[in-house]
């Protein structure tokens, strides 16, 4: 083997090596950016469910609570509407009673 051989040899070494580190560095970055994206998750799943500390209470039990507030208010809502309409109806009625009433005597 002569000495361009090793020299050769040497450089493919160093490029393999350098490769080697350009991987491992760019694993470490994905390594660190999963377990970020991993944090970010679970932050995430924490606002929407709810965590221990918190008595699992997260923004779907707020929205399943406003949900049933809107329910109630909507049953209210109709029940409100037909006692007035009922009352709209006994008083159309007591004024029409007047007049035939009225007509009458």
């Amino acid at each position: 083997m002569s000495e361009t051989d090793t020299i050769f040899i040497k450089a493919k070494i160093d490029r393999i090596e350098q490769h080697q580190n350009l991987l491992k560095s760019d694993n470490k970055e994905i390594l660190s950016r999963q377990l970020l994206q991993g944090e970010a998750l679970k932050r995430i799943e924490h606002a929407l469910k709810g965590s221990e500390m918190n008595g699992n209470v997260g923004i779907v039990e707020d929205l399943k609570a406003a949900n049933e507030d809107i329910d109630n208010i909507k049953d209210t809502c109709l029940k409100h509407k037909i006692y007035f309409g009922f009352i709209g109806v006994v008083l159309i009625a007591s004024g029409v009673f007047s007049k035939i009433f009225k007509f009458l005597f």
